[in-house]
């Protein structure tokens, strides 16, 4: 009776290691259309196939699955993180992302969608993100092109936008207009340049005039040219203050000029 009383005792304990170990393990399935070509779960590689079903410890496990098309750059490798759980299986499609490459002519155009904008030609978009919508190419100075990803595109394509003849004449006016203007603040530049340089001279002549008559009006050993000679100095310095102060107003006219015109 006694021995009896035990077996359930000895049935549970042989059971118990193999319940533990179940609850310890879980199980990882791989799908995919296309065979990639290489798998790597965590730093483990294993054989690539379209359907495998992997038994890993509980936790967070990371997947890397390189793309078959490695010479293709659109299409890239597929990374993910997925968390296994004891005695429960999870499942990982796995799908390479494909990209859309998108150029145009001229470069530089706007991509859009939906009035947001996405980037700039050359552009590089997700095919997931873009298909079935409907994008819009813009320049200044050129129509706007419409595109729709049907899905059947091509992962690269190149398009073509028309010039807009009303913006160009338009532009060609302004453009001509500028250059006048241009023109015209490099000839007041050139003018007011002159003056200044004409200016500044007469201002260095007349102050030399002045400098010599009061030369003579400290030198003279006659009395009654004393006072022509101070006044002939005097006047040629009042003068020469009066021309060097136009050579500087000339001169920073002519500076202003010469920056505005470089600038435009």
């Amino acid at each position: 009776m006694k021995r009896l009383l035990w077996l359930p005792v000895l049935i549970l304990f042989a059971f118990l290691p193999f319940s533990y170990g179940q609850q310890q393990i879980g199980w990882l399935r791989l799908t995919c259309k296309k065979q990639p070509a290489a798998v790597q779960i965590d730093s483990t590689s294993i054989s690539p196939s379209r359907d495998t079903l992997l038994t890993l410890t509980p936790g967070i496990h990371s997947i890397t699955a390189l793309s078959p098309n490695r010479a293709d750059w659109l299409v890239r490798d597929f990374h993910a993180k997925i968390s296994i759980h004891a005695s429960d299986t999870a499942t990982v499609v796995i799908t390479f992302p494909r990209y859309i490459l998108l150029t145009s002519r001229p470069a530089g155009a706007f991509v859009c969608k939906n009035d947001s904008l996405l980037g700039r030609t050359p552009y590089i978009g997700k095919w997931r993100a873009l298909k079935f919508k409907t994008i819009q190419v813009k320049k200044r100075g050129y129509f706007t092109q419409q595109i729709f990803l049907s899905g059947r595109n091509k992962a690269r394509f190149t398009v073509v936008l028309q010039k807009d003849p009303a913006f160009w004449e338009q532009f060609r006016i302004i453009q001509r207009k500028k250059q006048l203007r241009k023109k015209r603040l490099h000839w007041s530049a050139a003018g007011t340049g002159g003056v200044a340089l004409a200016s500044g001279m007469a201002a260095y002549f007349l102050k030399k005039r002045a400098n010599e008559a009061y030369n003579r009006y400290r030198n003279t050993p006659y009395p009654d040219q004393i006072k022509r000679f101070y006044d002939e100095a005097h006047h040629y310095d009042n003068f020469a203050g009066t021309t060097y102060l136009f050579f500087e107003v000339n001169l920073i006219a002519s500076a202003v000029l010469l920056l505005q015109s470089l600038s435009k």
